[in-house]
């Protein structure tokens, strides 16, 4: 898979093997929060503060807006997703992105990364490549890894690198 930019106002994948190409339509579902350990990693308490007002304020006024950011992120990747008509005879595929859905994409990435962390208890030791578990497990420290790649490059491109 390699990355160009088109023009100003798009980027383009191309070269996308099949695996790669099922990895990036698991974004939405590896985003996804599903338990306590990966809400508390997206939507963490500002502080360590005991104060209720504050705590409170932060649930009724900050983690809506946060849900709503995470969720239409989701919808720009599953669009331009949807919006790549592949043809099933093809060996590899082509995802063209408008440049303006980059902060989507990369909001999209990190939120996958750190639901994925939290849901499979993932260290920094497991980062480095001493990673041990089911192959479940292993899979989605895969995923991590693979996703940070991909962010990394998002982020170089939005920066105009």
């Amino acid at each position: 898979m390699y990355f160009a930019r088109v023009d100003d106002e798009t980027i383009l994948l191309a070269g996308i093997d099949l695996s790669w190409w099922e990895l990036l339509h698991q974004i939405p579902e590896s985003s996804k929060i599903g338990d306590d350990s990966a809400r508390d990693r997206l939507y963490p308490r500002p502080t360590e503060s005991t104060d209720k007002t504050f705590e409170q304020d932060w649930e009724d006024f900050v983690q809506p807006e946060l849900k709503e950011l995470f969720q239409s992120s989701i919808e720009i990747v599953e669009q331009d997703l949807e919006a790549c008509a592949i043809e099933e005879t093809q060996l590899y595929y082509n995802l063209v992105i408008p440049v303006k859905h980059l902060p989507a994409w990369i909001n999209a990435l990190n939120q996958a990364r750190l639901a994925l962390g939290a849901r499979y208890g993932v260290t920094e030791v497991d980062m480095e490549g001493h990673a041990q578990g089911t192959d479940e497990r292993l899979l989605a420290i895969d995923k991590i890894n693979l996703y940070g790649q991909l962010q990394e490059y998002f982020m170089r491109a939005a920066d105009g690198v």
